[in-house]
């Protein structure tokens, strides 16, 4: 995460059981949270949060939901196949 952006190393993956690292490279508190599944805790400069949902097939947003940050752009769509 960065000031209003995520970058993902992927925006698909397989149905089962995902673990997410979710790192924080701003400069600002940040959080993921990948709505209806996990609300993720705010995570402090250059820190690290780590954590795993067993999804099915379909698109689940995610976005940092603190804040106006997700109106600002910090925000997406996960495919899971």
């Amino acid at each position: 995460m960065i000031e209003y952006a995520f970058n993902l190393d992927k925006t698909s993956v397989p149905a089962g059981c995902i673990q997410f690292v979710i790192v924080n490279n701003g400069t600002m508190l940040h959080n993921f949270d990948l709505q209806g599944q996990h609300v993720g805790t705010i995570i402090d400069v250059g820190k690290t949060d780590t954590w795993a949902v067993q999804l099915a097939p379909g698109t689940y947003q995610y976005l940092r939901d603190v804040g106006e940050h997700a109106n600002f752009g910090m925000l997406g769509t996960l495919t899971v196949t």
